[in-house]
């Protein structure tokens, strides 16, 4: 059956064990939001970040961080002009503390989001590169792919 419910808890999945055992992770303390789908992530330093989706507040903006030494959830608030709230966009890591965000949409399938964006954890901001060339075109749901230090791949998607 379809379901609507949207969901906050973090899965871990043992690979290297027969069965691939999983077990629901505790939080110690949660920030407002958690729960959403069609959201980025990324891990850094025992830290796991969460950026955009979508829960029953509609399209989200922010970024969350799961600290798994405390295993307290907190808002990240970065200088700059942050994107657009968006859902099933793309990030990738590409340098130290840093992050790239492409594409997503807001909810409006008709106006797919052709933008790029940097989270730059160690500067503390927000960065909106200019793109030399041809940008992308605009979309969502698609796969971005880190190469090398240079490159990226950046397939399909809706638009």
């Amino acid at each position: 059956p379809k379901s609507s419910r949207v969901f906050s808890d973090l899965t871990e999945i043992d690979l290297l064990t027969d069965g691939f055992p999983t077990r629901i992770l505790k939080y110690n303390a949660i920030t407002p939001n958690v729960e959403r789908r069609w959201h980025c992530c990324f891990l850094t330093e025992r830290k796991f970040f969460v950026h955009g989706g979508w829960n029953a507040g509609g399209p989200l903006d922010d970024i969350l961080c799961l600290d798994f030494d405390t295993m307290n959830w907190q808002k990240i608030n970065l200088a700059g002009n942050s994107p657009r709230p968006r859902r099933w966009h793309s990030l990738v890591h590409f340098g130290l503390g840093q992050y790239l965000i492409f594409g997503g949409y807001d909810g409006d399938p008709k106006n797919p989001f052709g933008d790029t964006h940097i989270i730059d954890l160690i500067r503390g901001e927000w960065i909106a590169p200019s793109i030399k060339g041809q940008s992308p075109h605009p979309r969502y749901r698609h796969q971005f792919l880190r190469l090398s230090d240079k490159e990226f791949l950046l397939l399909g998607g809706t638009c």
